[in-house]
C-alpha cells in the first residue's frame, strides 16, 4: 500500500515530473537528481499512481512502468538484463501467463506497449560493477527502441567529477538530466496544511516560520519539526532526531562536497575546480543561496558546532591543513612559514632569532625586526580567528619569544 504522504499535491513535482514524462513520451531516456535525504521515493510513487496525468501524458501509447532494484553484480550481459526484466514483467502479472522477454517483447509490440523501467536508488550502481551493469542495461535499451525506456532516479550528483569514471561510455541513459531541488515556502506552507489534517493539530504561524527559517525546503528535517511540536507542543532544534538526520545528512555527501561546506562555513574562498562545481549544484537544489548562504540554518549551525569541536591543524607534506583541508593559500608566504614552523615545534619556547630565521632564511639580520615579527603573528593569530581556531593557541612569551600549544 502507497504511504499517503506521497499523495501530497506539492507545486514543484508536479511541476518537474511533468518534466521527466514529458522527455520519456519523446522517446528519450531521462535521470532524475534528488538533494540527497530527500523524499524521492514518495514522489517516485506519486507520479507511478497518477495515472490520470499518465494517460493525459501518453495519450498515443500504453505505458508500463516497472521498477527494477537491483545487485549489479550478477549483471553481466544483456541476457541477464532481459530475464531480469522478464521475471519483474511475470511478478507483475501483467499478462495471465509467464512469458520470456523475447515473447513480452513481441507482445509490447504487437499492442503498442511502451514498458519504462524505473531505477529508484541509481546511485548504487556509481560504481565498477554498476558501470557495467548500466553498460548492458543501455545497450539492452538500444536494442529494443523505441518500446523501452528509462527513468533512473539518484539522491546523489553524479555529474561530480569524481564520478564520472563510474559512467557508461555511451551516455544514452543520461539524455535528459533533471535536478529536483529543495521546497520553496509555498510548498512547505501546503505540507504544513496537509500534516495538520494528517495528524489533526494546528501549528501556529510562529512555529512554521521557525521551522522554515531553520530547515529550508528539506522536507526530512521539517517533518522532524512538525513531529517534535505535535508531541511536545514547542520545537526543539537540537532533539535527538534533528541531529541523526543532520549528521546522516553530511556522511551522504561525497568527500567534496562536504570540503566545500567546510570552506563555505570557514569564510574561506580558495576553491579548487571540483569544489565550485559542487557549488553550482547546492544552488541548482536550493541548498545555497546567490551569496554561498546555507538556506537550512540548522546544518548551518552544526557544521560550526562539529569544526569547533574537533578541529585538526597539521602540516602534511608542504601544506597546511585544517580537517584534512588545505588552507595553505590562505597564508602569506611569511605567514605560511611561521604556522608551519610553530605547528612542526610544539609545546616548546621557541627564541624570536628562531622566528627571525624561519621567517627570513637568507640574511636574517639584516632583515630582523622585533615589530616585523609581531606584526606576522598577528596576521596569523587573526587568519586563526576567521577559522574558528583559539587564537591562544600561539602564545607570546614576553621579551623570550613564542610557544604553540596543540
Amino acid at each position: 500500500m502507497v504511504n499517503t504522504l506521497s499523495l501530497v499535491e506539492l507545486h514543484q513535482h508536479l511541476s518537474e515530473s511533468t518534466k521527466w514524462i514529458n522527455a520519456l513520451n519523446r522517446g528519450e531516456n531521462a535521470a532524475v537528481i534528488f538533494f540527497p535525504k530527500t523524499d524521492r521515493s514518495r514522489r517516485i510513487s506519486q507520479l507511478l499512481f497518477d495515472h490520470k496525468r499518465l494517460k493525459k501524458v501518453f495519450q498515443k501509447s500504453t505505458y508500463v512502468f516497472q521498477i527494477l532494484d537491483f545487485d549489479p553484480i550478477p549483471i553481466e550481459d544483456i541476457a541477464d538484463v532481459a530475464d531480469l526484466v522478464a521475471a519483474q514483467l511475470n511478478f507483475g502479472h501483467l499478462a495471465d501467463h509467464q512469458m520470456t522477454f523475447n515473447e513480452w517483447f513481441t507482445y509490447m509490440k504487437k499492442n503498442n506497449i511502451i514498458l519504462i523501467i524505473v531505477l529508484p536508488q541509481a546511485e548504487k550502481y556509481l560504481t565498477p560493477e554498476g558501470k557495467n551493469a548500466m553498460t548492458h542495461i543501455t545497450y539492452f535499451i538500444l536494442n529494443h527502441s523505441p518500446f523501452i525506456r528509462v527513468l533512473s532516479v539518484y539522491e546523489t550528483d553524479f555529474t561530480n567529477p569524481s564520478l564520472l569514471p563510474f559512467i557508461p561510455t555511451d551516455t544514452h541513459l543520461y539524455e535528459n538530466i533533471f535536478y529536483y531541488p529543495l521546497y520553496d515556502n509555498k510548498d512547505l506552507y501546503t505540507f504544513f496544511s496537509y500534516m495538520e489534517k494528517k495528524w489533526t493539530m494546528k501549528i501556529p504561524g510562529e512555529i512554521k516560520n521557525k521551522i522554515i527559517s531553520n530547515c529550508g525546503g528539506h522536507l526530512w528535517f521539517v517533518k522532524e519539526m512538525i513531529r517534535e511540536y505535535a508531541k511536545e507542543k514547542k520545537i526543539n532544534l537540537d532533539n535527538d532526531g534533528i541531529q541523526f538526520r543532520l549528521e546522516a545528512f553530511y556522511k551522504s555527501l561525497l568527500p567534496s562536497e562536504q570540503s566545500t561546506l567546510t570552506k563555505i562555513v570557514r569564510g574561506l574562498n580558495d576553491f579548487t575546480p571540483i569544489e565550485k562545481h559542487c557549488i553550482n549544484f547546492f544552488k541548482k537544489m536550493n541548498f545555497l543561496d546567490s551569496r554561498n548562504q546555507c538556506q537550512i540554518k540548522l546544518y548551518n549551525k552544526y557544521l560550526l558546532t562539529q569544526f569547533e569541536s574537533a578541529s585538526t591543524i597539521k602540516v602534511t607534506g608542504n601544506e597546511v591543513e585544517l580537517n584534512q583541508i588545505s588552507i595553505d593559500r590562505l597564508f602569506s608566504r611569511k605567514e605560511s612559514r611561521v604556522i608551519k614552523y610553530l605547528i612542526q615545534n610544539p609545546d616548546r619556547l621557541i627564541p624570536r632569532e628562531e622566528i627571525a630565521k624561519c621567517i627570513w632564511p637568507m640574511n636574517t639580520q639584516e632583515k630582523y625586526s622585533d615589530w616585523a615579527i609581531d606584526q606576522i603573528i598577528a596576521r596569523v593569530r587573526k587568519r586563526m580567528k576567521q577559522l574558528a581556531l583559539p587564537t591562544d593557541m600561539i602564545r607570546t612569551l614576553r621579551g623570550k619569544g613564542f610557544i604553540y600549544k596543540q
